[in-house]
C-alpha cells in the first residue's frame, strides 16, 4: 500500500509545474500560494472532520511553525521561479534540496559523511549544472535572468529543506493528517496578506484558473503530501526516496506533451543525473546507518 501511496503522490506532484504555468497569466505567484493553502486546509479539515469528527491543530510544537515557514518559503520562491522560466524547471529543486540537507547533516547534526555521499553529490550538482547549461552560450548562463532564476529555485530547495526535516521530527509524535493541516492552516495565515499586497484582479479568474488552483490546493498538496506522510510509515525511506525522484522524469513529460516546451537532451541528462545522484545518496547513508 506504501508503494502505491508514493507512486500516486509521484504522479500527482509531477503536475505542478504545468498546473503553475497555466495561471502565470491570470494571478501572481503570491496569490496563487496563498490559494494553494487555502484549498489545502480546506480539503485536509473536510478530511479530518470526516475521519476523526474534529479538527485537530498543533500551534505550540516549535517544529509545526518550523516546518510552515519552511514550506511557504519553498512554495513562493518556486512559484515565482516557475512564473519566469519553464514548467520543468521546478525539478531542480529535488536536487538542491537534497545537497542542502547534506549539508545540514554534516555541518548541523554533525554526522560523518562518505566519501561516497560526497560523490553521489557530486552527480547530483553536476545534473543541475548540465540542466543550468542546457546547451547554451556562456553569456547567456551568466545573464542576470539566469542567475536570479538559479537562485530561486536555491532559495525554494531550503525551504524545502526545512519543511522535510521537520516532518521527519513531528512524524514520530502527531499523526499525518494533524500534521499536514497544522502546517497548511500556519502557511495560510502566513500568506494571507499577499492578495492585499500584491492584488488580485478578480476579473482574470475565469474557469480554468480557478480548477488549476483548486487542483493545486485539494489534490497535489492537501492529498499528495497527506499521503507521502501515510507512505512514509509503510515503506523504508530509501525506497519511498526513490520513487518519489521519478516525478522529476513525469513533469519532463508532462512539460513536453502539454506546453511544448524544449525539453531537450540536455534536460533529460541532466535530470537522469541527479535522479541517480540522489539515489545512491540515499543508499549509501542507509548502507552507513547499517
Amino acid at each position: 500500500m506504501g508503494f502505491l501511496m508514493i507512486l500516486i503522490t509521484s504522479v500527482l506532484w509531477s503536475f505542478s509545474g504545468v498546473l503553475i504555468k497555466a495561471v502565470d497569466n491570470n494571478v501572481n505567484a503570491y496569490v496563487l500560494s496563498f490559494s494553494t493553502y487555502v484549498f489545502a486546509v480546506l480539503f485536509l479539515g473536510a478530511y479530518q472532520l470526516i475521519k476523526n469528527k474534529n479538527l485537530k491543530v498543533n500551534f505550540e510544537d516549535p517544529w509545526i511553525w518550523i516546518a510552515a515557514i519552511g514550506k511557504t518559503a519553498g512554495y513562493v520562491f518556486m512559484n515565482l521561479a516557475t512564473y519566469l522560466g519553464y514548467a520543468y524547471g521546478v525539478i531542480l529543486i529535488s536536487p538542491i534540496q537534497t545537497i542542502i540537507m547534506l549539508l545540514i547533516s554534516k555541518f548541523y547534526f554533525k554526522e560523518r559523511i562518505s566519501t561516497k555521499s560526497w560523490g553521489a553529490a557530486v552527480l547530483c550538482m553536476l545534473g543541475i549544472f548540465i540542466i543550468g547549461w542546457n546547451g547554451a552560450p556562456l553569456k547567456d548562463i551568466l545573464d542576470i535572468g539566469s542567475i536570479m532564476l538559479l537562485l530561486l529555485y536555491f532559495l525554494s530547495g531550503v525551504g524545502e529543506s526545512i519543511h522535510v526535516i521537520s516532518e521527519k521530527v513531528l512524524i514520530e509524535r502527531m499523526d499525518s493528517i494533524s500534521i499536514n493541516y497544522s502546517i497548511f492552516m500556519i502557511c495560510m495565515l502566513l500568506t494571507c496578506p499577499f492578495p492585499y499586497i500584491f492584488g488580485i484582479d478578480t476579473k482574470l479568474l475565469d474557469f480554468r484558473t480557478i480548477v488549476a488552483m483548486f487542483f493545486l490546493g485539494t489534490i497535489i498538496t492537501g492529498l499528495g503530501f497527506y499521503l507521502y506522510t501515510e507512505a512514509m510509515k509503510k515503506i523504508s525511506f530509501i525506497l519511498a526516496v526513490i520513487e518519489i525522484k521519478m516525478s522529476s522524469l513525469f513533469t519532463l513529460l508532462w512539460a513536453w506533451l502539454f506546453l511544448k516546451e524544449p525539453v531537450t537532451v540536455y534536460i533529460v541528462l541532466g535530470a537522469v543525473l541527479f535522479i541517480v545522484g540522489i539515489i545512491l545518496l540515499n543508499l549509501f547513508h542507509e548502507e552507513k546507518a547499517k
